[in-house]
């Protein structure tokens, strides 16, 4: 099930969905969505859909567009539906039918049918009965082909992966049963096969986007280093010039330059009280230079493992400096100080970044020079020292023994 936020249809800056992994088992394939930009000119997508002829109601189309989240939606009226938009590169999303109110949340949906789609120029047709799961989607490009064949040659494999995964769910309050263990096997065999294929797959399609995005799913942004650049130098010019591509690049780029023993780039940004404080002032003192936005999930532990690490090393010549940015539209200047005041920012330097994260094309210096190329890329943070060379740019922000681990590496 994907709980829909209703305040975020139309308005791809606040879409905050959860994702049961349940639902999404047989779709393996399926990595972090692919972000587009406006470097290339955009051109049209048309998608015709017809499911049984008593479906009635709506269907809502996400997926990313300009490193931002889209939600387009269409009536559906005797199974017909068109959804029509401009696109530049490949972007992977879902259509979902009918989603209906959760009634824990009055401004969420809960989407229970829903189906995968590489929005890309070009004409699609849908075609299905009463569940969109099933439909199947024709035409379209060629990174929706692709995505097409794969399904079809590793559909035996899909399919035992999503048995496996519904009886994992099914005994998920049983461990100790053998039906749950002999799944988990089952599951960990069907994976590995899956990896093996994939492996495969994406060495010997280097000109195919869909190719990229398998490897995607293996080479998340987020984790990307220089050791990923053999492998990411082995696709096409066409697939590392795009937006995702020039993202990896980026990364790639950014690991050499923010390796332990590089000086960590200065910057200048405003505090809470409007006053400019750079980077380079703090020289002298060993950094935990953290950037961050608020309310993701998982954040109230982020928070309290803040606080726990701004307490623990205060007096070990130690000063934690965060970079608040907006990744939501209400995420302002007031979210921002009302989120510092309390918890475990209190007794950090706090500074703020607003509108500095790349939109449109555009952004800020310290955006760049960190290559904080996206807001999927949040929360990181790195370790300088008093000389303010980077000492480590990889701190497990989640780790309940990141204090210790960082007091270990003070100078």
């Amino acid at each position: 099930m994907i709980t829909l936020n209703l305040k975020t249809i139309h308005n791809p800056n606040k879409t905050d969905m959860k994702f049961n992994k349940l639902f999404f088992a047989a779709l393996l394939l399926i990595p972090a969505v692919l972000s587009t930009s406006t470097a290339k000119a955009q051109q049209s997508f048309t998608i015709n859909g017809q499911l049984s002829k008593n479906q009635q109601g709506m269907v809502f189309m996400m997926y990313d567009k300009n490193g931002k989240r889209i939600t387009d939606s269409a009536d559906v009226v005797n199974g017909a539906f068109k959804i029509t938009g401009s696109i530049t590169d490949p972007s992977y999303g879902f259509i979902v039918l009918n989603p209906k109110r959760d009634p824990s949340n009055p401004m969420a949906l809960q989407i229970n049918d829903a189906r995968d789609i590489f929005v890309e120029p070009g004409s699609f047709s849908l075609k299905g009965d009463s569940v969109i799961a099933k439909a199947t989607i024709d035409g379209g490009g060629p990174t929706q082909q692709a995505m097409n064949n794969y399904k079809n040659e590793l559909k035996p494999l899909l399919d035992a992966h999503y048995a496996s995964s519904q009886k994992i769910f099914d005994y998920r309050n049983q461990k100790e049963n053998p039906e749950y263990l002999n799944a988990l096997k089952q599951s960990k065999d069907v994976n590995d096969k899956i990896k093996a294929y994939d492996s495969v797959y994406i060495n010997t399609h280097p000109e195919n986007y869909f190719a990229f995005f398998l490897w995607s799913k293996y080479n998340r942004a987020s984790s990307v280093t220089s050791k990923s650049e053999p492998a990411f130098n082995r696709f096409s010019d066409r697939v590392k010039n795009s937006a995702e591509g020039r993202i990896i690049a980026g990364k790639i780029d950014a690991d050499k330059r923010l390796a332990p023993g590089k000086l960590a780039p200065d910057f200048t940004l405003s505090d809470s009280s409007g006053k400019k404080v750079s980077l380079s002032s703090f020289r002298g003192k060993n950094v935990m230079l953290l950037f961050w936005f608020p309310n993701f999930m998982g954040f109230s532990d982020f928070d309290f493992n803040i606080g726990r690490i701004s307490r623990r090393l205060r007096d070990k010549n130690f000063v934690l400096v965060s970079v608040f940015y907006n990744v939501r539209e209400n995420d302002d200047l007031y979210k921002w100080k009302s989120v510092i005041r309390s918890g475990g920012f209190q007794n950090c330097v706090n500074l703020q970044d607003i509108g500095g994260l790349p939109s449109e094309g555009n952004s800020g210096v310290v955006a760049k020079s960190y290559a904080l190329t996206e807001s999927r890329m949040l929360p990181v943070a790195m370790l300088i020292g008093p000389d303010g060379k980077i000492i480590s740019n990889k701190l497990k922000l989640l780790d309940t023994e990141l204090a210790l681990d960082i007091e270990k590496q003070l100078k």
